[in-house]
């Protein structure tokens, strides 16, 4: 999915990865995880205009998630927008420049799969989108 984002983001965007080594196994539709990150890249390209920083990052926490977070550099949303982010067929891009689907379609992924959806962020300095999936401490 790396080289899928390299080259959807643009030649002005810088994109990372930040990998965890050994994180609890978490059973997830490989299409969906990567359509869902697909979909967040997308929303973070045209909040950082065509310019900036996409950063990867997984990690797992104390009581066994684990996290994939997408950052960005982008706008930021307000928490007016934050608060309606997941609506389908919400969206703040001109008529014929989005369907307001992807959020929506991330966060039925996460919740489908027992996980969880959050977002960070602050206006004028981006926005951290975090999956958060129960891991097989044992696996």
């Amino acid at each position: 999915i790396m080289a899928l984002l390299e080259r959807t983001m643009g030649e002005n965007v810088a994109v990372g990865c930040e990998l965890a080594d050994h994180l609890p196994m978490v059973e997830l539709d490989r299409n969906q995880l990567e359509s869902a990150i697909l979909n967040i890249a997308l929303n973070a390209r045209d909040a950082m205009d065509g310019k900036g920083e996409l950063v990867v990052t997984t990690q797992a926490s104390a009581d066994g998630e684990v996290a994939l977070s997408i950052s960005d550099t982008g706008c930021g949303m307000a928490d007016e927008t934050l608060a309606r982010a997941t609506e389908p067929f919400f969206t703040t891009k001109p008529v014929g420049s989005g369907t307001g689907l992807g959020l929506s379609q991330v966060y039925g992924f996460a919740t489908q799969t027992g996980g969880r959806l959050i977002f960070e962020s602050r206006v004028g300095t981006g926005t951290t989108v975090r999956l958060l999936f129960a891991g097989d401490i044992g696996g």
